[in-house]
């Protein structure tokens, strides 16, 4: 029912036409082109033919090394030699190497310009690599020197119609029409080229010159139904699939397509209703099932507004299929976005029972224990999901997490490096990897390779706020290099100025350089702004006011911190040296 079918037909020409050309390469191909200003003797001419025998030999037996070196041994007995320049162009074109394959079929087409499938294997060629404008030149020409041959001026057509030269591609296809009557082929063409344009009457027009012939056909009643939808002809539309279930009632393809036009009017319980009876129906394969199951579950506003009816379609497949691990991963998927994370968990162990190389699973389930805090479960899946994906370095940030948290820092580090060793080109990777490298590092004392990897991180991204807030706050915890901590803290409070962390960072900053009044200036903004009850500022707020001789209210501060769950002992080890 749906209009990719033209697609099909355009690839099928190309291969039939790559086909001919395979064909035609080995019987009535000329010994060699124009050879007029090359005569060979005797012993070459003998040399040259047995090269060329030999070299059709070994091309039919798979060899292509050897083949293409006795068509080149061809060539450099005879320079003139078209076909072995031809030939040499199928096993580039065999081989991938298309740049090389024009090369040498335009090589051929010099020395011989009269030989029909040289130019067949260019236009080909230029197709194979999209240059459709070289492509549209060779088939013009082609359709100049042999004339009458209608797969030639469809390839033509599709061409055209590929460049958006529709109006002559259709000129084309209507010539061919008249010298050859109405065909699938020609008409769906023509039919997909004015749905793109917006011409659904025109496309209508030629479904139905189709059905005049063949009234009962299901494909052709499908699309008509398809374009009488998009164009809002809704008595049309269902008179057509009325049709097409009293011709084949069990039609699947035409329940998914009936499914989509209650979709895009807006009538989701109709929707639901016939995707529920696609999904019984055994005549539509399990594959395309999926496809359509997908397809909701990534449609947001679906999700949104159909959750019930999204899952009793799943649970439907589940029990139709209650051993299919990919219906298993669905539901895996929508219980994750419908936050029923527990039962997403379970979901996604039943899938790597049955199956584990979806790495996609891993990764949700990893994700999963992470949330729960289950660093255990964590590090488990990692090491299991790391001997089927050693490649994969998300898998080394979660395991090198995991470590961290359990001061396992030489682990980590390992860990971290692999990771990054890993991120290839993806700098947004790379930042994360020196960021946690640069923690780990820290946390085993070596500010050394912390620094290191902080400042590598920020050559990648350097208006990270994250890493230029950690990085001045530590720098500040060790009184080196303030000034330049200034300048990096001051740039996150610049981008955002009602962050009490990035506050709090500054305001230690200033601090450290005994900016005192200035300090207490961005403490008390921090409180303001989300810090009248954590710990850490209301610690920092109390030895700023101390530093300006307002101890009583440093005392309140520091009590109120631990009132907030601050650092008991250091805190009443400070109110104690200054109560007494």
């Amino acid at each position: 029912m749906n209009n990719k079918n033209i697609l099909r037909i355009c690839i099928v020409a190309l291969l039939f036409l790559l086909i001919l050309c395979e064909c035609q390469s080995y019987k009535n191909m000329p010994v060699s082109g124009n050879l007029k200003n090359i005569e060979l003797n005797d012993a070459q001419e003998r040399e040259y033919q047995y090269a060329l025998t030999e070299a059709t030999k070994q091309k039919v037996f798979g060899n292509i090394a050897q083949a293409a070196a006795l068509y080149n041994k061809c060539i450099e007995v005879n320079p003139q030699s078209d076909v072995a320049y031809y030939q040499l162009g199928i096993l580039y074109m065999r081989s991938g190497n298309n740049r090389e394959a024009i090369q040498k079929t335009l090589k051929a087409i010099y020395i011989n310009n009269q030989n029909f499938w040289y130019y067949i294997q260019l236009a080909t060629l230029y197709q194979i690599v999209q240059n459709r404008d070289s492509a549209i030149v060779i088939y013009e020409k082609i359709n100049e020197i042999w004339p009458g041959n209608n797969l030639i001026k469809f390839q033509l057509a599709v061409n055209y119609a590929e460049k958006g030269r529709n109006d002559e591609a259709i000129k084309i296809l209507n010539k061919i029409e008249e010298e050859n009557g109405i065909s699938e082929r020609v008409s769906l063409f023509k039919e997909q080229i004015y749905a793109d344009e917006g011409n659904i009457e025109g496309a209508i027009k030629e479904i139905s010159k189709l059905l005049e012939s063949s009234p009962d056909e299901v494909k052709y009643i499908g699309i008509l139904a398809e374009l009488y939808g998009a164009a809002k002809m809704d008595q049309k539309a269902m008179e057509c699939y009325n049709r097409i279930f009293e011709l084949e009632p069990e039609n699947g393809l035409a329940q998914l397509s009936i499914a989509d036009y209650y979709r895009s009017n807006g009538d989701m319980k109709k929707y639901f209703d016939k995707i529920n009876e696609a999904f019984i129906n055994d005549n539509i394969i399990l594959e395309k099932k999926l496809e359509v199951m997908v397809t909701i579950v990534t449609d947001q506003k679906m999700m949104e507004n159909n959750k019930d009816d999204i899952e009793i379609l799943i649970k439907r497949l589940l029990s139709k299929y209650p051993d299919e691990y990919r219906t298993m991963t669905i539901y895996g998927d929508f219980l994750m976005k419908t936050n029923r994370h527990e039962e997403a968990v379970n979901q996604f162990e039943k899938v790597l029972m049955i199956d584990k190389t979806n790495y996609f699973v891993w990764e949700q389930l990893i994700f999963l224990y992470n949330n729960f805090q289950n660093y255990d479960k964590v590090n488990e899946k990692c090491l299991d999901a790391l001997k089927l994906f050693p490649e994969r370095p998300l898998l080394y940030m979660f395991k090198g997490n995991v470590e961290s948290m359990r001061k396992e820092y030489d682990k980590s580090v390992m860990t971290f490096e692999a990771g990054l060793n890993l991120s290839g080109s993806n700098n947004e990777l790379k930042v994360q990897f020196l960021s946690f490298l640069a923690e780990a590092y820290r946390n085993m004392g070596d500010n050394i390779k912390s620094d290191l990897n902080f400042q590598k991180a920020l050559d990648l991204d350097p208006d990270n706020i994250i890493l230029l807030n950690n990085f001045s706050y530590y720098l500040a915890l060790r009184e080196v290099r303030l000034k330049e901590a200034e300048k990096m803290s001051k740039r996150t409070i610049t981008r955002e100025p009602e962050n009490s962390t990035y506050l709090d960072t500054y305001a230690w900053v200033l601090f450290k350089l005994s900016k005192y009044k200035k300090a207490l200036e961005f403490i008390e903004i921090a409180v303001k702004h989300g810090g009248a009850e954590d710990p850490d500022i209301l610690e920092h707020y109390g030895d700023i006011l101390l530093k300006i001789g307002r101890n009583e209210e440093a005392v309140e501060n520091w009590e109120k911190a631990i009132k907030y769950g601050g650092k008991e002992e250091e805190l009443n080890s400070k109110i104690e040296k200054e109560l007494h």
